[in-house]
């Protein structure tokens, strides 16, 4: 079940840890990065709910370009 399935069906009873997928830090694009902090900001509820993150620590192979923009994303679109 991906985060906006168990936003919808857990939201306001639980606190998720997670967003963007550690996968994609290493392996996508800019582009898939911000697409996966987007989607978890906009998934979130209201109230909030959401520690965005991608786990509880950044691996090596990250690409520096990536984590910026996840970064970057978070604040862009964290802001409501």
């Amino acid at each position: 079940m991906g985060l906006p399935e168990q936003q919808e069906r857990y939201g306001g009873k639980l606190c998720f840890w997670g967003g963007v997928d550690m996968s994609t830090l290493v392996a996508g694009t800019p582009e898939e990065v911000e697409a996966e902090v987007r989607l978890a900001c906009e998934s979130a509820p209201a109230a909030g709910g959401l520690v965005l993150t991608c786990g509880n620590s950044v691996m090596v192979g990250v690409k520096y370009i990536n984590y910026l923009t996840q970064l970057r994303a978070a604040h862009f679109y964290g802001q409501r």
